[in-house]
């Protein structure tokens, strides 16, 4: 079946703050129907629009979960404040379980193809955008994609930024590997259970997998590439799936090389909504001021 790339709005609705809207596309890319989200600053036009952040959902969410589960709350007035003074939209696509990951074999799964062809073109139509005023953000799931979508494409993005990204250093398609990473990091079972197998159903090889690791891209980066643009993420000491271990290892990396970001450890900071909504205003300082 051949799809024709057409936008069509599913919801409209206003908050204080934001004027939210939810679209459908047919994808030519993936041959199937799509979503995508934007928001943009109240009594703003999109011909206003001067920057846009993409912000990527977690593993078993949506395009629509950022709305849905208020965590639009954490955009604090402030924070909203910039967006409006900037001129910058966040748009909400919808990336499946996919990391941003182009399957090399599954059509319907080339997600960076269709975020990229598609979703970019659609979404920044008729607005000021450009690659010094792009951001690609999100969290869990989406934070991993965000920084391994940035890396991968520094001509695109002005910055990234990362809520506890799924970033680990240990083979994760090794038995052995995996109990000793859960025994120290202290992960139970039931968050293994759900970590290591979205990993082997999404990336079929060590190479591929290689080829999107934000561990390994920066292990091999060209620091020139990197030295203007803007980074940020976190993680909670208490992260359920271990990943302060990862993410240390990140930061330690970007250290290392002297690229300057951010990197903020939470004591006791945990995976769930109220890490996003205390850090999510620091991480839109950051990168938009």
């Amino acid at each position: 079946m051949v799809f024709m790339l057409q936008l069509n709005r599913l919801t409209e609705e206003k908050f204080p703050l934001w004027n939210y809207e939810r679209f459908s596309l047919n994808s030519s890319i993936l041959g199937k129907t799509t979503h995508f989200g934007r928001l943009i600053p109240s009594n703003l036009q999109i011909s206003d629009i001067k920057q846009t952040v993409y912000l990527l959902h977690g593993g078993g969410g949506d395009d629509s979960e950022f709305v849905k589960l208020g965590i639009i709350g954490a955009i604090d007035p402030k924070t909203a404040n910039l967006f409006h003074s900037t001129g910058t939209q966040i748009i909400l696509p919808f990336i499946g379980k996919s990391f941003l990951h182009n399957h090399p074999e599954i059509r319907s799964r080339r997600y960076f193809d269709h975020f990229r062809e598609e979703i970019m073109s659609l979404a920044e139509a008729d607005t000021k955008t450009i690659s010094a005023s792009r951001y690609i953000c999100g969290y869990s799931m989406g934070g991993r994609a965000a920084l391994s979508t940035f890396l991968r494409n520094l001509d695109l993005f002005a910055g990234t930024g990362a809520h506890f990204p799924m970033l680990f250093t240990f083979d994760y398609s090794n038995s052995a590997a995996a109990a000793a990473f859960a025994s120290r990091c202290n992960v139970d079972s039931e968050h293994m259970n759900n970590f290591v197998p979205e990993f082997k159903n999404e990336f079929v090889n060590e190479e591929d997998f290689a080829s999107y690791d934000p561990i390994n891209l920066m292990s091999k980066l060209d620091l020139a590439d990197i030295s203007k643009k803007k980074i940020y993420f976190d993680i909670g000491t208490s992260d359920e799936f271990g990943l302060f271990e990862g993410t240390q290892h990140f930061h330690n990396q970007l250290t290392s090389k002297d690229i300057a970001h951010k990197f903020e450890s939470i004591k006791d900071g945990r995976h769930d909504g109220p890490f996003i909504f205390q850090q999510m205003p620091k991480l839109f300082q950051y990168l938009l001021s």
